[in-house]
């Protein structure tokens, strides 16, 4: 549900290491001294700080050694049964399903509702202390677009020449031409990832798994692609502009057959 994904994006915030953070390589004799220099502004939640491991069940796999986490991440882990092993990583959608998972595996159905109770308290709480909003600005077109676009289009011109001179049949045609443009938002789509903010509230949004895909961040900074008519069929001409740039009048026209087939 939608507010299920909204306590995710409020625990993978917490448990998202940022390097450069107020605090960032700190060492601390225990959890709770570190969670007590936070309370007094020493560190940030998200900065990588040392904590040596206490002897209970918790941090039995550290070995009273020290460990690398953050404050956010001890806090967390605060909200688990403290039998429980320490999670020591970025809890996103896949790793919070199988969390789950494995406590309702390990205390039973007749005691894992109090412990998501906490769970969801935590998400909620701390999602706010995130400050994560969207706005249109926070994506950008690839700069590699107009390369990938450029390189396509020889490939089209190429299909295109031999088509006119009799080497392709209309199908062969057509079967070329989408598997050209296709391949263009393939590409566009793998290298939207990293025109994305590392610390932004939309990356954070995706890589969660609380909100949204690769796929509409490419229609929205990248290219629209290939659209299908009412009749089933691909149409040959792609949209190449995204919605964050605009569309023209006739690739305006072109997109809305998709609508109309849905």
């Amino acid at each position: 549900s939608a507010k299920m994904l909204d306590i995710v994006l409020g625990c993978y915030w917490m448990t998202k290491i940022i390097p450069g953070e107020k605090g960032e390589g700190k060492i601390f004799s225990s959890p709770n001294s570190a969670i007590t220099a936070f309370d007094f502004g020493e560190v940030k939640f998200r900065a990588s700080i040392k904590v040596l491991a206490t002897d209970t069940p918790k941090y039995k796999e550290f070995n009273e050694k020290i460990f690398e986490t953050s404050v956010g991440r001890l806090l967390f882990n605060s909200v688990i049964p403290s039998d429980y092993p320490f999670i020591n990583c970025e809890i996103n959608r896949k790793k919070m399903t199988a969390l789950i998972d494995d406590l309702i595996e390990k205390y039973g159905m007749n005691n894992i509702a109090d412990i998501l109770d906490k769970i969801k308290d935590f998400g909620f709480k701390y999602a706010t202390y995130s400050g994560i909003t969207w706005g249109i600005d926070n994506i950008k077109e690839p700069e590699q677009k107009k390369t990938i676009i450029d390189s396509a289009q020889k490939k089209y011109n190429e299909v295109l020449s031999h088509w006119n001179e009799g080497l392709l049949s209309n199908d062969e045609k057509h079967r070329k031409t989408i598997e050209i443009w296709q391949g263009v938002k393939n590409e566009i789509e793998k290298v939207i990832p990293d025109s994305l903010e590392k610390d932004g509230s939309t990356y954070d949004m995706l890589y969660s798994g609380a909100r949204g895909s690769v796929s509409q961040i490419t229609q929205m900074a990248g290219i629209k692609g290939l659209i299908i008519n009412t009749a089933g069929e691909t149409i040959e001409f792609p949209i190449l502009s995204s919605y964050k740039v605009g569309l023209t009048p006739i690739e305006y026209f072109i997109t809305i057959h998709g609508s109309r087939k849905g």
